[in-house]
């Protein structure tokens, strides 16, 4: 009776084939072929983003503006109740980076702001309390050597003036930007400098309790 029933439960086992063991392994092997293949892709796509973000944050370091030296002001209204028609700044190319394009807005308006047809690249922006004033009109000088464009490279300087020498003349000035409130004694503001590949500068100053007619508001 023993061996009957034996040979009954081994009549009702079943085995696992070769042809079953090779589908199987086969399997896995394309699963994890997939999901190497996705890990890899991640991590060359992952590797190229971080490439592109260090390359764009090394052109951008190459690019900075910096300012060299005082920032002076003139007051086309000086004394009690006056106020600041003019800013000039020295700026460098910090690193020797990508050159940055100062070609200077036209002379043709009258109201502190950069004509419409101007070619500049570089945009001037004003901050006070009061106001906030985009696209002021400015110039430029060189100073010391430069190879005669009008791209800023390593080791050149210029000196930007925001604002002409008169009021409602050659551009304007400061006088005919600031619509909503002349830049007076003690009062604090930013100017902030853009240049077309991304580079900004900006800087806080105080005026004094009195304006002379030259100001250095370093």
């Amino acid at each position: 009776m023993f061996e009957a029933f034996k040979r009954k439960l081994q009549g009702n086992q079943t085995g696992i084939t070769g042809l079953e063991t090779a589908i199987i392994m086969i399997a896995f092997v394309v699963v994890a072929s997939v999901f190497a293949y996705v890990v890899i892709s991640s991590g060359l796509f992952a590797t190229e983003k971080s490439k592109e973000t260090i390359n764009k944050g090394l052109e951008a370091a190459q690019g900075a503006l910096v300012l060299k030296g005082c920032v002076l002001a003139v007051c086309e209204h000086s004394g009690p109740g006056g106020y600041i028609s003019q800013f000039s700044v020295s700026l460098t190319n910090e690193m020797g980076g990508a050159p940055i394009d100062f070609a200077a807005p036209l002379t043709t308006g009258d109201d502190g702001i950069s004509p419409d047809g101007s070619d500049n690249k570089v945009v001037i922006s004003y901050v006070d309390p009061y106001q906030k004033v985009d696209n002021l009109f400015w110039t430029v000088d060189w100073l010391g050597a430069n190879n005669g464009d009008n791209l800023l490279d390593g080791g050149e300087m210029v000196q930007i003036t925001i604002g002409s020498d008169t009021e409602n003349t050659d551009g304007g000035n400061l006088c005919d930007a600031l619509t909503v409130r002349h830049l007076q004694e003690n009062t604090k503001f930013t100017i902030q400098i853009t240049g077309a590949a991304g580079s900004v500068l900006s800087f806080d100053r105080d005026t004094p309790p009195y304006l002379s007619p030259n100001i250095n508001l370093n």
